[in-house]
């Protein structure tokens, strides 16, 4: 009987479906799922769509190369895609430029 109790006890301890090193209660296993650093989510930047663990999605949002981002210069309010903002930079009329004549710091 004990055996079979074990199986359903709610305050056993299981497996976590996701693979994390993490083993929930059984009883609080719906409510480990909406926190669960291993599950696997999607990116929601428009166009990405790449899958990761959870516990991963902040830093790839904070550099995907898909987000939108302002322009870092003073006076351009341009928005591009971050992994196109160089190129955006090159030509951004806002961008400074150092003088390249030796010994001069004029930008």
């Amino acid at each position: 009987e004990l055996a079979a109790h074990l199986g359903e006890c709610e305050w056993a301890p299981v497996k976590c479906p996701n693979g994390c090193a993490e083993p929930p209660l059984r009883r609080d296993l719906a409510q480990h799922d909406a926190t669960c650093g291993s599950i696997q989510v999607t990116c929601s930047i428009h166009d990405c769509g790449e899958k990761m663990e959870r516990r991963l999605l902040a830093e790839h949002e904070g550099s995907c190369t898909l987000a939108k981002v302002e322009c870092p210069n003073e006076g351009c309010s341009v928005l591009h895609m971050r992994g196109a903002m160089n190129l955006h930079r090159e030509k951004c009329e806002h961008e400074e430029v150092a003088c390249s004549c030796p010994g001069c710091d004029a930008r």
